[in-house]
């Protein structure tokens, strides 16, 4: 930390002068004292040890206001580097499949979802420079968050994402004509991750898939779970209620890898969450990073922080001796 004007910390010089001038009682406190007592006898006083703890913290208050002050009138600031990434020259867009059935706890005990979630945010967050989008395809689809440098922006959004937050139905074509409409730059990336067939929406994965080929798209297909019986359980957005069964899990994973090769992309299965982590170590791989960077210099100012501090201790130590210690000022 620095100061943009480092001569008014001389004021701090104040204190001990203050110190000095009350202990040679050349500068003591103005006192108006009530005398208790018989004519010319003893007069009597009362210090209790409460009294004296509220008078030395409504001193140390008041001076850490001060100090707080002169430092804010000093102008504090903070230098720091932070490391500045050119755009890469490609988009990474996520489709994301929000059905119920994605709410089903094969990947280790966390759903789909989760597990899909839980890795596709730190490399989000490791790919500095990288423009991410975010989709979701429910029976209708959606796209979340445009392309963007902005990983917090991405990450919350994804975070957020609930199951059937876009109904029970997967328009799979829908989706991916709606991702492929954002590949504006060739060599963009379309990574869907899914669970089940198309059976909503008025488009034909085919076609969607093909858009995405035309503008020379990349397509990543993940088929997300096992097979035979598996627990689930969500929370409906829409009813409130909550909903648990076991889910007979057993989607065409023949018709994934058509829709991938009408894409001209590819499809990899991930039965558990060992082999979705195996998926996306490859995807980071695949996914280009930013070739330049480089570094700027950012000014934090910390005036305003040191100038409440001072407000703060100040009201402190009035109401200590006003409304604890019952004085006027």
């Amino acid at each position: 930390m620095y100061f943009e004007r480092p001569a008014l910390l001389a004021l701090l010089l104040l204190i001990p002068v203050k110190w000095v001038l009350y202990k040679t009682r050349i500068f003591a406190s103005i006192r108006f004292p009530l005398t208790m007592g018989d004519w010319q006898s003893v007069p009597f006083t009362w210090h209790g040890p409460f009294s004296f703890l509220l008078s030395r913290l409504s001193s140390v208050c008041a001076l850490a206001a001060f100090v707080c002050l002169i430092f804010s009138a000093a102008s504090p600031v903070r230098y720091r580097q932070e490391l500045v990434f050119a755009p890469s020259d490609s988009t990474v867009i996520f489709v994301l499949d929000v059905s119920p059935s994605m709410a089903a706890r094969d990947m280790d005990g966390k759903t789909r979802l989760d597990a899909a979630r839980d890795l596709i945010s730190p490399l989000v967050a490791r790919r500095s420079g990288t423009a991410f989008g975010l989709a979701a395809v429910g029976s209708s689809a959606a796209l979340l968050v445009p392309p963007t440098l902005d990983a917090k922006v991405f990450s919350d959004r994804l975070s957020s994402l609930a199951i059937g937050e876009f109904g029970e139905g997967s328009a799979l074509g829908l989706a991916l004509a709606l991702a492929a409409s954002h590949c504006t730059e060739e060599g963009s990336s379309i990574i869907l991750l899914t669970d089940g067939e198309n059976n909503a929406g008025e488009i034909h994965p085919a076609t969607g898939a093909a858009l995405i080929s035309e503008r020379k798209g990349n397509l990543i297909v993940i088929g997300l779970g096992s097979k035979g019986q598996v627990p689930l359980d969500y929370l409906d957005p829409v009813t409130g209620k909550r909903m648990t069964g076991m889910l007979d899990s057993d989607f065409d994973e023949g018709a994934l890898r058509d829709l991938a090769h009408a894409g001209e992309g590819s499809y990899v299965s991930a039965r558990d969450l060992g082999s979705l982590e195996v998926v996306f170590s490859g995807l980071e791989k695949q996914i280009p990073q930013s070739p330049f960077l480089w570094t700027k210099g950012v000014t934090d100012f910390l005036d305003r922080p040191f100038l409440f501090a001072s407000l703060l201790f100040a009201a402190l130590a009035w109401l200590v001796r006003r409304l604890a210690m019952g004085s006027i000022i």
